[in-house]
């Protein structure tokens, strides 16, 4: 692993064509893992107590999908059971990566709504309780909406801080707090091929779901291949092998 490196714009096409290799050498296998990992999570969703499961096990099992497109950079098949190679790869520390990850999206959320509040110049209850007395939606939305974007501002460097986290704990075993900066450092240097790779997925989503959103079976698994392809070329000076 090298110093997070930054990249050209083009990179993020880069990503997404990296990505659709490592797809395209076991797609079948890739469209199952991907089904299986939502099936467990939409049930996780609907068991009391467990739904927020899925925000810790998040990483787990973001961890196997890494650890298997590093086994098929390698030369190697991609299986089913690589989805849960994460169990058996620094699993606490990634369980830790979810746990802080979660923390800090409250912690966004609470800081997004203090400053609303504190705007409108009046306390939390006080605002709740005009919003449901209301009749006009305008006064309910608005806010909510102030809100919503604030949060999604403040939302980014959490994301940043996580995006490659996962990879880094299972795959070079970077202690959970430095992950968090290796991350956010990677992708600050790469905010222009990131702006790249944003519009590019963007296209790419509305074309997927034109045909009844079948596409979205390729489509995710190889945006989540896409996203080892970021790591692989930002953290390592490695050169893919076709």
């Amino acid at each position: 692993m090298v110093e997070p490196q930054k990249l050209g714009a083009g990179s993020g096409w880069s990503w997404i064509k990296e990505g659709f290799y490592y797809f395209k050498q076991n797609p079948v296998t890739w469209i199952l893992a991907c089904i299986v990992m939502l099936i467990i999570f939409a049930g996780l969703s609907f068991i009391p107590l467990l739904n927020l499961a899925g925000s810790l096990l998040g990483p787990v099992f973001t961890a196997g999908f890494m650890l298997g497109c590093q086994k098929v950079y390698q030369g190697d098949d991609f299986t089913l059971g690589d989805l849960f190679s994460g169990f058996q790869t620094n699993a606490g520390a990634l369980v830790l990566v979810g746990l802080i990850n979660l923390l800090m999206t409250i912690a966004v959320i609470v800081v997004a709504f203090g400053i609303l509040i504190a705007a409108m110049g009046m306390d939390g209850m006080a605002l709740l309780g005009q919003l449901r007395s209301s009749p006009d939606p305008a006064a309910i939305l608005v806010p909510m909406l102030l809100m919503v974007l604030l949060a999604m501002a403040l939302l980014i460097p959490v994301m940043m801080a996580y995006m490659f986290a996962p990879a880094l704990v299972a795959i070079h075993g970077v202690p959970v707090m430095r992950s968090f900066a290796l991350s956010f450092k990677g992708c600050l240097r790469n905010m222009i091929p990131f702006f790249t790779y944003s519009i590019l997925v963007t296209l790419l989503f509305i074309a997927a779901v034109i045909p009844i959103g079948l596409g979205l079976l390729i489509l995710i698994p190889v945006l989540i291949c896409s996203l080892f392809a970021a790591y692989r070329q930002i953290y390592t000076d490695s050169v893919l092998a076709e």
